[in-house]
């Protein structure tokens, strides 16, 4: 007689980060439109200027700077009262690390211009790495899904389990599409606001990176 087994595999691993992306932003808000776009394309020239040398020197992978925008509005005090019209201008960046020993230097030193804010690091591996470690993970969980249909055979007195459909999981029951690798990271806390005072000193450690993976299974065996 034959017998069906369905079970669900899990696994999980944890790894150092390789890269590290850190995002910013320069703002200022002005009376003048003039003065606020003018200070903003000071501080983004004297950031690029240190990007491109954490580039050169191979801190970074790659880095990233738009153009500056601006806006206008008229903001309320406490009594509603409508006060004069604020132009406020400002420029977004990106930089990613490989050298993670770099970036509490640079962040600490960025974000001692009242202008700047730091919004997040998001710390990652590198493709290639997420790839195979990803791979890996998987296999580990597939194991897992064997082991535990095996162990219900025997409980059952049956033989050798044989596959008979595996996929991701949500997939063998319903059908559906599922996500890959589910990695889980941190981000550090936002920047203070803009203009704000920068702490006496910045140290962002890296945050390691869990790559979990579920499957579910399906095995056949025979009753003895």
């Amino acid at each position: 007689m034959t017998m069906t087994i369905t079970v669900a595999g899990s696994a999980s691993a944890t790894y150092p980060p390789e890269r590290a992306r850190v995002s910013l932003s320069v703002r200022a808000a002005r009376p003048e439109r003039e003065t606020a776009t003018s200070e903003v394309a000071t501080v983004q020239t004297r950031l690029r200027g240190e990007l491109t040398e954490l580039e050169s020197s191979g801190a970074l992978t790659t880095w990233s700077s738009g153009n500056v925008s601006s806006y206008s509005y008229r903001p309320w005090d406490r009594d509603g009262n409508q006060l004069d019209t604020e132009h406020v201008a400002q420029v977004e960046i990106e930089a990613t690390f490989a050298d993670l020993e770099a970036i509490s230097p640079a962040v600490d030193r960025w974000l001692r211009d009242p202008l700047v804010t730091m919004h997040d690091v998001y710390w990652h591996l590198t493709k290639d790495s997420r790839h195979r470690r990803s791979a890996e993970v998987r296999r580990t969980a597939v194991e897992d899904a064997v082991m535990k249909a095996q162990a219900y055979a025997d409980a059952l007195g049956a033989g050798t389990v044989e596959p008979v459909e595996i996929a991701d999981q949500g997939m063998l029951q319903r059908g559906t599409p599922a996500a890959g690798p589910r990695q889980a990271y941190a981000m550090a806390a936002p920047g203070g606001p803009p203009g704000g005072s920068a702490p006496d000193a910045i140290e962002l450690s890296p945050k390691n990176i869990t790559l979990r993976v579920s499957v579910e299974a399906r095995f056949s065996a025979q009753i003895r």
